[in-house]
């Protein structure tokens, strides 16, 4: 068991550096102004920073199954809303106040899930209040019926994508991947593996030659198109087919991240370091994209040196400064909520609630 969760503390903080690296993607490298073997790197580094969100709806799942009963976890999510707002008081409004940033809306302040200001921790919240529903579906299911569940999600997926690309329709209201629905199939993946243990078989070399093919997929198919094809050769989004979060070759390659790191040797002397690092994963996330219009953004001619053909270099320097820039303020924060001993009152305030619907049910 140690060994699977330093594993996951590994690819948790890998995640939240992926992350970084598909915004700056986005700000960094043209895929239109490029061509051969530079424009097909860039799309091969895309697409392997692109499980990012895969890779963390994918831990959800892994880290938060258990085998004993278990309900809504209120003091978790209480603690992940201080933490967002904490950022959003700290590295939002103080400097919008200060003139360094744009002036912001208290409510997109104050209520940040609510308000949608970050679409994954919004609909992370909406997926945590259907998880112990999953959990228990989980629990009690058979392995085959489980292995049918987990294989009717991911056609759905497949579907899903094919029709978004030739007919630009979502059935399944998918959303590219942005919203609670994307996030409970990818639960679901990862409490699956807890539980039933797949693919532990399979050698550690299989999955890696998976995860390669997954990606050469993902980035040969869009540098195909956009090589050798005009971009009205072929009808709705063919050509970024595979780059949306339901992708099959972007969730298979995914997939085989948490498999490949769910077997990773434990450290000993590197532990300790490795889950400090990864206590910071959610901090790297809501940091950078919290500072990312005022501080980011307005500086991308600094992070981006290289021509356009080394893109992807430019991404994974900047990505790994910004990363290590977030990982200290984050611990600061944990080390302030320790003092504060705000998951204690978390617990508490959880605990009450619990009560009083207790007492409300049994009247």
């Amino acid at each position: 068991m140690q060994q699977r969760q330093q594993g996951m503390d590994r690819l948790r903080i890998l995640a939240a550096y992926f992350v970084v690296g598909i915004h700056l993607f986005a700000l960094l490298a043209d895929f239109g102004g490029g061509a051969g073997v530079w424009l097909f790197m860039n799309l091969l580094i895309y697409a392997l920073v692109f499980c990012a969100v895969n890779c963390f709806g994918l831990l959800s799942g892994y880290l938060g199954y258990r085998e004993e009963k278990n309900s809504l976890r209120l003091s978790s999510l209480l603690l992940l809303w201080l933490q967002f707002l904490f950022y959003r008081v700290f590295f939002l409004l103080l400097p919008s106040l200060l003139g360094l940033a744009d002036p912001v809306n208290l409510a997109d302040i104050f209520l940040p899930v609510t308000r949608r200001v970050n679409w994954y921790m919004t609909a992370y919240f909406e997926m945590m209040l259907f998880a112990p529903g999953m959990n228990l579906v989980i629990r009690h299911s058979s392995r085959n019926a489980n292995a049918i569940m987990c294989l009717a999600l991911f056609a759905v997926s497949v579907f899903s994508t094919a029709l978004r690309a030739v007919m630009d329709c979502d059935p399944f209201l998918l959303g590219e991947g942005y919203n609670w629905m994307w996030l409970s199939f990818l639960y679901f993946w990862g409490a699956s593996v807890k539980k039933h243990g797949w693919f532990r078989g399979v050698s550690a070399a299989k999955l890696r030659l998976l995860l390669l093919a997954a990606l050469l997929l993902t980035a040969g198919w869009r540098w195909g198109m956009q090589t050798f094809f005009s971009p009205d050769g072929f009808p709705g989004n063919t050509g970024k087919v595979f780059y949306c979060y339901p992708s099959p070759t972007v969730a298979l390659a995914a997939f085989c991240l948490l498999l490949l790191h769910e077997r990773m040797k434990a450290n000993a002397r590197m532990g300790a370091w490795i889950g400090k690092l990864s206590s910071a994963a959610l901090g790297v996330f809501l940091l950078h994209t919290t500072v990312w219009n005022w501080l980011i953004a307005p500086n991308a001619a600094l992070l981006s040196p290289l021509p356009q053909g080394w893109a992807w270099l430019n991404v994974l320097v900047s990505a790994a400064v910004i990363t290590a820039l977030c990982i200290p303020v984050d611990l600061a924060r944990g080390w302030l909520f320790d003092r504060l001993r705000l998951r204690q009152l978390a617990g508490h305030i959880q605990a009450a609630v619990f009560r009083l619907c207790g007492g409300i049910g049994n009247h």
